[in-house]
């Protein structure tokens, strides 16, 4: 069976905040430092199950500090009114001849 479960990253229990963090590690360009504040203040993750494994995570991040500079580097506004975040810290887990793998 298949679930998906978003929430804010306030409102995730510390082990979903763990396994989130846990799956999103296999990726070595994710830094480490940090992550789980940043996890914590996510404006929405988002944990998919299947058969009751955590097979893909994703998140929602907001960041101002983050917003001016892509507006800046792009040229483009990016009000605040119409900025929700950005789609950030996907993966999947995949199993293939039992290694398990992630991707971004």
């Amino acid at each position: 069976m298949t679930k998906l479960v978003v929430k804010a990253g306030k409102d995730a229990t510390l082990e979903e905040r763990e396994k989130f963090k846990e799956l999103v590690l296999r990726d070595p360009q994710v830094a480490p430092n940090g992550l789980s504040g940043r996890i914590a203040q996510a404006h929405l993750l988002a944990f998919l199950y299947k058969d009751g494994e955590l097979v893909v995570t994703g998140a929602v991040k907001c960041n101002p500090e983050h917003q001016a500079h892509v507006a800046e580097n792009s040229g483009i506004s990016l009000p605040q009114a119409e900025y929700l975040g950005e789609i950030g810290i996907y993966i999947l887990r995949t199993v293939t001849e039992g290694r398990v793998m992630a991707t971004k």
